[in-house]
C-alpha cells in the first residue's frame, strides 16, 4: 500500500513537472520570405503561452522581429538560420516584456545588431534587464528601407509597444498591441494604458489602411478585423471598470 502511494505521488510530481515544461520552438512559413517563430513559456494562471515573432529573409540575410521567450530558444532559432546558410543582420524587439526581449543577451553575444525603441531601452535599463545595442527615438523608423517599417502609435498593451509593417506583403506585425480573434480579453494589463489603447490602434489603421495580414503577439493571425476586435475588447474592459 505504501509503495503504491509513493508511486502515485511520483506520478503526480512528474506530470506536474511536465505540465510546466515549455514546448519546443516552432518555425512556420507565413508568405514567401517571411516566417513566424513561436516559442512557449509556462505562465502562472495562463498555462503554456505561445508567443510569436517574425523572420524576414532577403537573399542570404535575415532580420528578426522579437526574440523568443528565452536565450535557449533564441539559440535554437539562430542555429536554424545558420543551417539554412543565412546571416542574421539585425533584431527589433517591439516592447520590453520578456516574450519580446528574452533572447537579447544571446543575440548581443553573437554580435547581432539588436534594436529597440528609446522608451523600451529606458524600461529595460530601469528594470536592470539586458539592453539592446542600439535604439531609435523617432515614432517612425525603417529597419530595412522599403521592407521593414517600425511605427510607434502610442501606448496600449505597454507604454512602449511598436508595430512592424512589411509594405510588399501588406503584412502588419501588431505584437501584443493587437489581440487575436480567439482572445476574449485583453490578457496581461499590468503595464497597459487602457485609456490610450484604442486610440493607438486607430492610428495604426489610419497609417496602414490596406493591410492584408495581421499577426498578433499571441494567438491566431488574421486580417484588419483583428484591429477592430482589439478596440472592441478595450471598450468592453472600460465598461466593466
Amino acid at each position: 500500500m505504501l509503495m503504491r502511494l509513493i508511486a502515485c505521488l511520483l506520478l503526480i510530481v512528474t506530470c506536474s513537472s511536465l505540465a510546466n515544461e515549455s514546448k519546443a520552438l516552432e518555425i512556420s512559413k507565413v508568405v514567401d520570405g517571411i516566417y513566424q517563430h513561436t516559442s512557449y513559456q509556462h505562465v502562472e494562471g495562463y498555462g503554456q503561452v505561445g508567443s510569436h515573432g517574425l523572420i524576414l529573409i532577403e537573399g542570404k540575410n535575415a532580420y528578426l522581429v522579437d526574440t523568443p521567450w528565452t536565450n535557449q530558444d533564441t539559440q535554437a532559432l539562430y542555429q536554424w538560420l545558420i543551417d539554412k546558410g543565412l546571416t542574421l543582420v539585425a533584431s527589433i524587439s517591439t516592447h520590453a516584456h520578456q516574450d519580446r526581449t528574452g533572447g537579447l543577451g544571446y543575440l548581443n553575444e553573437q554580435g547581432i545588431n539588436t534594436l529597440v525603441f528609446d522608451k523600451t531601452q529606458s524600461i529595460l535599463r530601469n528594470e536592470n534587464k539586458t539592453l539592446a545595442k542600439t535604439s531609435f527615438s523617432s515614432n517612425e523608423y525603417q529597419l530595412l528601407k522599403g521592407r521593414i517599417e517600425l511605427f510607434y502609435p502610442g501606448a496600449g498593451h505597454a507604454k512602449d509597444n511598436v508595430v512592424v509593417y512589411f509594405p510588399k506583403e501588406k503584412l502588419l506585425f501588431g505584437g501584443c498591441l493587437v489581440r487575436s480573434g480567439n482572445w476574449k480579453t485583453l490578457g496581461n494589463t499590468a503595464d497597459a494604458d487602457i485609456d490610450e489603447w484604442a486610440q493607438s490602434i486607430t492610428r495604426v489603421q489610419r497609417r496602414y489602411p490596406n493591410i492584408d495580414i495581421v499577426i498578433p503577439g499571441h494567438g491566431k493571425m488574421g486580417d484588419q478585423q483583428l484591429l477592430d476586435h482589439t478596440i472592441s475588447l478595450v471598450h468592453q474592459y472600460q465598461n466593466k471598470h
